[in-house]
């Protein structure tokens, strides 16, 4: 005989499958949910959907509740890793410069012609002490005497970190600015040692 007995009811390729466990209707499929943004990993366990079944789950209907999904993002989304970023750190012995740049670069240029450090120069002026500097030397110094508002700002620089770090041209005048009327007597000694000058040439002629 051609053929063979039916499947028994149940088996593959019968007309159907078994009921599912103790009878429930198997739950279709919810939609899934995609964010926009990486999400954190929020470890719990999925309840499968042939457990919902006496659950509060198991009536919700997500076609129907609204949800603040951008919001969600927000709270709930992982936060992007930044690159790390080096931090450069000045030097513990950088310069400290208090007086403007333009005059602070002419003030160095102008120090560097004299190889005593500014205590030495300042006592030099203070004595008026004619073999430190010749006219030129005298003329130049002239040039460059503490404004107000730069004795000032040394003084507090002074008082909050002390004097190590100051530039040269910063030492100087903590230097010089204990000196009674430097200006005056700067002028003064240009002007003398431009008469005896002067008084040289006139002899020659």
């Amino acid at each position: 005989m051609r053929g063979g007995p039916p499947p028994p009811p149940g088996m593959r390729g019968g007309p159907g499958g078994p009921p599912p466990p103790g009878g429930a209707p198997m739950m279709p499929e919810k939609k899934q949910i995609i964010p926009g943004k990486k999400m954190r990993q929020l470890n719990w366990t999925k309840i499968p959907p042939r457990k919902l079944e006496g659950t509060v789950w198991k009536k919700v209907d997500d076609e129907k509740i609204k949800l603040p999904i951008e919001k969600l993002e927000e709270l709930f989304c992982a936060q992007e890793a930044k690159p790390m970023v080096a931090q450069v750190k000045e030097p513990a012995n950088k310069e400290v410069i208090l007086l403007d740049r333009k005059k602070w670069q002419n003030m160095s240029i102008m120090l560097s012609r004299f190889p005593s450090p500014p205590e030495e120069l300042s006592q030099a002026i203070l004595k008026l002490d004619e073999t430190s500097f010749d006219l030129d030397s005298l003329q130049a110094l002239r040039q460059f005497t503490p404004e107000p508002e730069e004795v000032s700002a040394i003084k507090e620089h002074v008082q909050a970190e002390g004097s190590d770090r100051l530039g040269k041209p910063e030492k100087y005048f903590l230097s010089v600015m204990k000196i009674p009327q430097l200006e005056k007597r700067l002028n003064s000694w240009v002007f003398q040692r431009s008469f005896d000058v002067l008084e040289q040439d006139v002899k020659l002629v």
